[in-house]
């Protein structure tokens, strides 16, 4: 139907008029959809680029997101948003675009002078923490990471816990301010893992454990060092993710 649509209905005059952006749409299920269906979204948006539709708006007009932003927005973490971008600037290099001066847009369109950073633009509501893309113009490549304000009070903390995604509300708490729940907050694998914990064949929950106990034998290593820093000789236990007294 979406394919009608384009081929049927859009030209070169009317490609930008309407209220939602159709390559906005075509680009988010040509990178988000199964391997056995994304195939069919990449002649559609080889198709929208040729009749020069915005390769920067993204799905709703009347918002500041780029077509960037829905797409990596759902990315849960920095390394899964640097492929899912490398997809979508691949699909622009296959369809003749300098993607130089794509990124160098990108750039322009996202940069914060309160940060000096690109800020990516947030489009889901429970994300609360910034993001700034990493561009790289040498080997055209982008990514997010997370932003951290290095004169904020709990640099340490996020900068220690940065890697287990946006943080939420802890559960029953969703309609609270969130400045009244500060510090009393989970992290996003924390989050979803009592709604998980039932389909342990899910790729989004074993990832999640996975992060935890890599998380968990890390603060071990650490504390095993800072022990052994201060002369403190102790063999360890032998309970994965147990803490020093």
């Amino acid at each position: 139907m979406f394919a009608k649509v384009v081929y049927g209905c859009y030209t070169k005059d009317n490609i930008d008029a309407s209220a939602y952006a159709p390559l906005a749409t075509a680009a988010w299920r040509f990178v988000w959809s199964p391997p056995n269906l994304c195939y069919r979204w990449k002649p559609i948006i080889r198709h929208l680029i040729s009749l020069e539709a915005n390769l920067h708006q993204g799905f709703f007009r009347d918002e500041k997101t780029t077509i960037l932003d829905d797409l990596m927005n759902r990315s849960a973490g920095p390394f899964e948003s640097r492929s899912v971008a490398q997809v979508w600037l691949n699909v622009l290099m296959e369809s003749g675009i300098d993607v130089m001066k794509y990124l160098r847009i990108e750039y322009q369109l996202h940069f914060d002078p309160s940060t000096a950073l690109p800020m990516i633009h947030e489009i889901s509501e429970f994300d609360y923490r910034r993001r700034y893309l990493n561009i790289s113009l040498e080997t055209p490549s982008v990514s997010w990471d997370w932003f951290i304000d290095p004169e904020g009070q709990a640099y340490d903390v996020l900068e220690e816990f940065k890697d287990f995604g946006g943080f939420r509300p802890p559960p029953g708490s969703a309609f609270l301010p969130f400045n009244e729940l500060w510090p009393v907050v989970f992290s996003r694998w924390q989050w979803l893992a009592e709604d998980l914990q039932f389909v342990c064949g899910d790729r989004d929950y074993i990832i999640l454990v996975q992060r935890a106990n890599r998380f968990e034998r890390r603060c071990e290593k650490k504390a095993m060092k800072l022990a052994k820093a201060q002369g403190i000789f102790h063999k360890g236990t032998k309970m994965p993710g147990a803490w020093i007294d």
